[in-house]
């Protein structure tokens, strides 16, 4: 079953049973050298404030549905790519004034030069897999974790404002990307998921207690991620007294808001959520 809601591309996982992750040559053809795609992209994060860190990532290129398996076809992609992608991939004429009056004259040429780069999005994404099969975007896989505690709050996260990308939005309680490393394990979705969780609010998940909800891709920010639910053995308050000893608690988080099903939706209203934080708040089963 695909989302209604206009601002995203979603397909329902309420029946799927088993997920099926194949790894196959990257056949991503990026728009610049890696020298010339990573000063682009740290002299744009030292101008702004922002915090970046390039690593490697899980490239989704196909997407297939069939009897209860979810079969997903990954290559391996830098995050820069990506982040590039986000950034540059409409005109950015205010950026490239302010590259230019910082002295990074050619830099400024090469922001401007890369909307055409990303042709598929000259018409309109019609869905998901349309998104992932164009061979010139990049759309790396994310998972995307809301957290039950057991006093029935869902945990909701505001991100800090020198996140990469969606500084300061309120977001859903962990949210990561597949590493190339997740593919040892027999279900790399629960596993990152898992990790994501441990990383960002210090709390050990096991795999039977994620529940798969959507495969989903907002309109605006085009990264596909699955949306999971955690049902987790400890209360609201228990996980945000040890949360801020979770590794990467300071980089990820800025606040952890409890919030019980009645207030969700005030929440959303009342808030700036990113896309899929809205959307998988929204559609919680």
């Amino acid at each position: 079953m695909a989302s209604r809601d206009p601002s995203v591309h979603a397909i329902s996982l309420q029946t799927i049973h088993r997920v099926h992750v194949q790894k196959q040559p990257s056949t991503y053809a990026p728009p610049l050298p890696k020298a010339a795609r990573d000063q682009l992209i740290t002299t744009y994060a030292k101008l702004h404030g922002r915090s970046v860190h390039n690593s490697a990532t899980l490239n989704l290129t196909d997407v297939q549905l069939q009897s209860g398996t979810l079969s997903l076809t990954v290559s391996v992609l830098d995050f820069f790519d990506f982040l590039m992608f986000t950034v540059f991939r409409e005109p950015q004429q205010a950026v490239a004034t302010q590259l230019t009056q910082y002295g990074y004259s050619d830099l400024a040429k090469t922001c401007m030069s890369l909307p055409a780069h990303y042709r598929a999005l000259t018409s309109p994404i019609a869905s998901l897999p349309q998104l992932v099969r164009a061979p010139e975007l990049p759309t790396p896989l994310a998972v995307s974790v809301v957290v039950r505690t057991t006093d029935n709050f869902y945990l909701l996260v505001r991100r800090p404002m020198a996140t990469a990308i969606g500084a300061g939005y309120m977001s859903v309680s962990a949210t990561g990307g597949l590493e190339p490393e997740d593919l040892r394990s027999s279900n790399p979705i629960t596993t990152c998921a898992a990790r994501e969780l441990q990383e960002e609010l210090g709390i050990t998940v096991p795999p039977e207690q994620l529940s798969l909800q959507f495969l989903a891709a907002g309109t605006t920010k085009l990264q596909p991620a699955i949306l999971l639910q955690a049902a987790v053995p400890h209360s609201a308050q228990a996980i945000i007294r040890t949360a801020q000893q979770a590794i990467d608690y300071s980089h990820e988080v800025a606040e952890i808001i409890p919030v019980n099903k009645k207030l969700l939706q005030p929440m959303l209203q009342q808030y700036t959520f990113t896309e899929l934080g809205k959307f998988h708040l929204g559609n919680l089963h």
